[in-house]
């Protein structure tokens, strides 16, 4: 019987490194649907602002912001805007580089923008106005990806502790 209670804390523990670590110990799918015949995702909601009657656009915000998503504002919103939308950047972004990539169907191009130098100068001829299906990407930076492998490898000492506590009682 202790063999198998010992089992079970093992495959809890693991279960708890999973979810800590963001993967699912389920196989089901992502609460997300598919559109169209691109079979690209898309969420299921998306946040709009303006009135009834302005002219709105749809954007795209990844990265290291608040709350990522798909958005539609109204058109002309600048990229200061977008981002405090979407809550803002996490501290993590590494506002030095942020990225719109515009696509009109045949040609893309990415902007590179460096939103660090705006909040430094103050200079809004630094920050573009997007455009429609702009997607903007707010990159981490690299003490964020330490940080993630740092966690990473505290959770495994934790298991492997507790399961050598385990074993040796």
């Amino acid at each position: 019987m202790l063999k198998n209670w010992r089992g079970w804390a093992a495959a809890l523990l693991l279960m708890a490194l999973g979810l800590q670590l963001g993967i699912s110990p389920l196989l089901g799918q992502e609460d997300r649907e598919y559109s169209g015949t691109s079979g690209a995702r898309s969420p299921r909601y998306y946040l709009s602002l303006g009135t009834e009657d302005a002219l709105t656009i749809k954007i795209f915000i990844w990265g290291q912001v608040e709350q990522p998503g798909v958005y539609e504002v109204p058109d002309g919103t600048d990229l200061i805007a977008a981002l405090s939308l979407a809550g803002g950047p996490t501290d993590y972004a590494k506002l030095s580089e942020v990225r719109v990539i515009r696509s009109d169907g045949t040609d893309s191009e990415v902007l590179t923008i460096n939103v660090k130098e705006y909040m430094d100068t103050g200079d809004i001829s630094l920050i573009p106005v997007l455009k429609p299906r702009d997607t903007v990407v707010v990159s981490a930076t690299v003490f964020r990806m330490f940080y993630r492998f740092a966690a990473f490898v505290s959770q495994i000492a934790i298991v492997a502790n507790v399961i050598w506590l385990v074993s040796n009682r």
